[in-house]
């Protein structure tokens, strides 16, 4: 709780969300808390809140990397990154087209051109 005081004291533009699903597991569970520092702009590899349909977390496997489809496969700087199906290579020519972030949710791959921002904090609930 001191990372929160001070991040308030300083005026930080953070939040709390709280994981909703077991998608990230094990690295996000259901019902975790994390911290979430609001950002415009986020990296390969960062874990980001986004808000389309609703709001969720993934992980952003592409921004601008060199992404390419061969044999229902996707690979990202020549390394094979998943096997993807039919609405999954649409998501991908969605994201080619309009730009944004590739992100892996589970194992669902979902575009979008807005992250709310990038977690700083997880805070592990244990159920007792």
């Amino acid at each position: 709780m001191v990372v929160v005081g001070l991040l308030v004291f300083l005026n930080v533009p953070c939040g709390i969300y709280r994981v909703g699903d077991d998608a990230m597991s094990p690295a996000l569970n259901d019902g975790d808390l994390v911290m979430i520092l609001k950002v415009k702009e986020a990296a390969t590899d960062d874990v980001v809140l986004f808000c389309d349909d609703e709001c969720m977390l993934g992980k952003i496997i592409a921004s601008d990397d060199e992404l390419e489809l061969r044999d229902d496969k996707l690979f990202i700087n020549q390394e094979e990154i998943m096997e993807v199906d039919d609405a999954e290579v649409a998501e991908i020519r969605s994201w080619q087209i309009e730009g944004g972030y590739l992100l892996k949710n589970g194992n669902n791959l979902i575009a979008t051109k807005e992250i709310v921002g990038k977690i700083i904090l997880n805070i592990r609930v244990r159920n007792f």
